[in-house]
């Protein structure tokens, strides 16, 4: 890390070669990776980047600490302050906004408000904002009925950006939509839903998704939506039963 001194206006401030540094750290102590667990460390590091270093990236967990009360006092107030004022410009504060306001802790709840804060942080591109509106999407709490070609878009944006359990979800959506093609006697779109679904299951199994493994295993064991092939079948069931994807073996993982 490279740190300079550098006189703004008529306070002297560091200036860091690298933003985000200070709430990586923060990160650290949070979740305790490969340090002890330390909430108050962690706030001083998030409240140190928010002054001295990108307050878009730390606003996010500075506003936690505050909304929670680790590492410090709790405040509330505060915490929505810091969010609000973000709001335009993070994902991760659309989200925790969007949280809020869907559960009503500490603001009065609007769910109006908060669907939209789900959809800007999903735009944000911000993982975890994109797939809780994936599953509100899939389980029909957004409206009277399940939206299942909107909630295959928004697993399809989250297992995109290398989500397993995305991937996972998105091909049993594939597959739900499939039912329904058969009951409306469109074949085509229906043998075209299912091999979609076998490609994400894929990708969720080479990710380390157990479940999707298993039932890859299944699929190649009957020949559905895959060729017939018992030795893949037993590789995606040994998988499933270790909890990770088989090591790369071009001739048995095409």
């Amino acid at each position: 890390m490279i740190i300079r001194r550098r006189r703004d206006g008529r306070r002297w401030r560091w200036a860091y070669a690298n933003d985000n540094l200070f709430t990586l750290m923060g990160e650290l102590y949070m979740h305790g990776w490969g340090v002890r667990k330390n909430f108050a460390r962690a706030f001083h590091w998030f409240r140190w980047e928010y002054i001295t270093g990108s307050p878009v990236l730390s606003s996010g967990n500075m506003g936690m600490c505050y909304y929670y009360g680790w590492g410090v006092k709790k405040n509330v107030a505060r915490a929505l302050a810091i969010w609000f004022a973000k709001r335009p410009v993070s994902g991760k504060t659309n989200y925790l906004l969007a949280g809020a306001l869907l559960t009503g802790r500490g603001i009065r709840a609007n769910r109006k408000a908060g669907v939209a804060d789900l959809f800007n942080a999903a735009n944000f591109d911000y993982l975890p904002g994109t797939m809780m509106l994936a599953r509100m999407e899939w389980r029909g709490r957004l409206g009277s009925h399940k939206k299942l070609f909107l909630a295959s878009k928004y697993f399809a944006q989250a297992a995109e950006a290398g989500n397993a359990l995305a991937a996972d979800y998105l091909a049993r959506v594939l597959l739900q939509r499939r039912k329904k093609a058969v009951a409306a006697g469109n074949l085509f779109a229906s043998q075209w839903m299912l091999q979609k679904a076998v490609v994400w299951l894929r990708r969720a199994a080479r990710r380390g998704n157990a479940d999707a493994a298993r039932r890859l295993s299944v699929y190649y064991a009957i020949g559905r939506g895959v060729p017939k092939n018992k030795r893949l079948s037993i590789v995606w069931k040994r998988a499933a039963a270790h909890d990770r994807p088989p090591p790369p073996q071009p001739p048995l993982l095409p």
